[in-house]
């Protein structure tokens, strides 16, 4: 990703703007290694673009209150292939359009004709306050905003229709991009020897750094419950063993009237067991009423996880286990006369 501003001092005129814009695509794209090239305004997961108003036409005028609104995105033809973003219907921008013509997202295929992409191609919408366009394409949804929020209802419109001098250079390469950091640079100042650029990243990075935040969260969330869970596991085991521990005796007494070493263990695993699996079972439930408010730090895992549920039940009965074993074994293996004398 190359993002870059064109200065009005150098390029008052659209056409020239709009002109650099060109030539460095094409630049681009007789570097080696690389796939594609596109432009587009914004980033996506750093912003959704500029937010416009639109209709349906034939549609009543809405009131301020009332109006409609998408973010309107100005990008070049081959972005979607470039990005990885499905075109489920219709077609791609040419770069030589007959008329004013607009790519939507799948949530406003919805929103505005209420059907399948397939039957929002062809139709129109009411654009810029006035501007009456045909929609030649739906695309899916991107998270414009960020891996964990909704993806917004968007209007992709050809550059030369909504040009901005701001502008992010997308290049599919073969291999790390950021090799070509040294190619793009040139390919920049062989156009315009004092055309700075602001930023050369790669996409995998852009993604890293929108979910330093959540990442952080959950990761110290993490630490915290890792905590926990060995505190929890501490005080079971604990517990467990030192009531255990105290029926030595009777585990002693009952072997010298003919229980064996199994039975004992037996029944001390049944007796400690029960209310570790009650607290087990009581904690369960807090946890399932209380994992709502972790939903804003998940993206695409579901709060409520059969699997992590599981596995720290099943850790709990263990070291429940592990906590009755030694003490039980110990009375086992005792001799019933030492019990015997100690009652």
């Amino acid at each position: 990703a190359v993002s870059l501003t064109i200065a009005p001092s150098r390029y008052s005129e659209r056409a020239e703007y709009l002109g650099v814009y060109r030539d460095l695509l094409e630049s681009f794209r007789q570097l080696p290694g690389v796939r594609s090239v596109a432009t587009i305004k914004n980033l996506p997961l750093r912003s959704a673009g500029e937010t416009q108003g639109w209709r349906v036409p034939g549609a009543p005028e809405p009131s301020p209150g009332q109006q409609t609104t998408a973010a309107f995105l100005p990008v070049s033809p081959g972005l979607f292939d470039t990005l990885g973003v499905s075109l489920l219907a219709g077609r791609d921008f040419t770069g030589d359009e007959g008329g004013p013509v607009l790519i939507i997202n799948r949530r406003l295929a919805r929103e505005a004709f209420a059907s399948d992409p397939e039957r929002a191609v062809g139709r129109r919408l009411v654009v810029g306050g006035s501007i009456e366009a045909e929609v030649v394409g739906v695309v899916g949804d991107v998270r414009s905003l960020g891996v964990g929020l909704e993806a917004p209802t968007t209007v992709y419109v050809p550059q030369q229709l909504m040009p901005r001098r701001v502008a992010t250079y997308l290049l599919h390469t073969e291999h790390d991009p950021l090799e070509l950091v040294s190619q793009v640079r040139e390919a920049v100042s062989a156009r315009d020897p004092a055309q700075a650029l602001t930023e050369i990243t790669s996409i995998e990075q852009a993604i890293f750094d929108s979910t330093a935040r959540p990442r952080f969260l959950t990761a110290l969330l993490a630490a915290f419950a890792l905590l926990a869970a060995v505190l929890a596991a501490v005080g079971v085991y604990g517990v467990v063993s030192f009531a255990t521990a105290r029926r030595v005796p009777e585990l002693g007494l009952r072997k010298a009237l003919g229980a064996t070493g199994a039975d004992l263990v037996a029944q001390v695993l049944r007796t400690a067991l029960l209310p570790v699996a009650a607290g087990a079972a009581v904690g369960l439930v807090a946890a399932l009423a209380l994992s709502r408010l972790m939903a804003g730090l998940l993206f695409e895992v579901r709060p409520f996880d059969p699997a992590t549920y599981g596995l720290v039940v099943v850790g709990l009965m263990v070291m429940g286990s592990l906590a009755c074993l030694g003490p039980a074994r110990v009375a086992a293996a005792s001799d019933p006369a030492l019990a015997l004398r100690a009652e």
